[in-house]
């Protein structure tokens, strides 16, 4: 979470979730967080706040600014999902594209738009490809990301979310 807009002001910053403490612990180490992070397994402040799932099963991420009269202030959802775009050029393009540039400039684009955290490229069915894996809060930018690689590349592109190993636990132990 980062919170620049809050600098300079009174305030605390705390993270609550549905998961259980463990889990909570494991997520604020690897997230590096430098807030509390809090366990609400009871689900109650979820509750309270309106973001539990219908089912009960999961909260929904959002933001609280609540001010030291515990009134809220302001209302920020929304969730962070991590993706995977896979994407292959037909080989015609690809090598006219190799030859006059573009492709590198257009792969480059796409890893800075989407602030990747990984990307690899390879052949799939005899044609360039490449996976890039990234986060997205705004479904409404795939276009955005998409576009470009349409335009330069004539490339076909498939989005799907993926799951760390940590992501499959937490929603198999549910």
């Amino acid at each position: 979470m980062d919170t620049p807009d809050l600098a300079g002001h009174q305030t605390q910053v705390l993270a609550v979730s549905v998961d259980d403490a463990k889990t909570v612990r494991e997520f604020a180490k690897a997230l590096g967080a430098t807030y509390p992070l809090l366990s609400d397994e009871t689900r109650a402040v979820s509750k309270a706040y309106g973001v539990l799932d219908p089912s009960g099963r999961f909260d929904r991420r959002a933001t609280f600014v609540v001010d030291s009269g515990g009134i809220i202030r302001k209302i920020e959802e929304g969730a962070t999902m991590r993706l995977m775009m896979t994407f292959t050029i037909p080989v015609e393009r690809g090598n006219e594209a190799a030859k006059d540039g573009t492709i590198l400039k257009a792969i480059e684009t796409l890893i800075k738009a989407t602030n990747a955290e990984a990307s690899y490229f390879t052949l799939i069915d005899g044609q360039r490809a490449g996976y890039i894996v990234f986060e997205e809060t705004d479904q409404a930018r795939l276009p955005e990301l998409n576009e470009p690689m349409f335009a330069a590349l004539d490339a076909a592109i498939d989005v799907v979310p993926v799951l760390t190993l940590d992501d499959l636990k937490r929603g198999l132990s549910r």
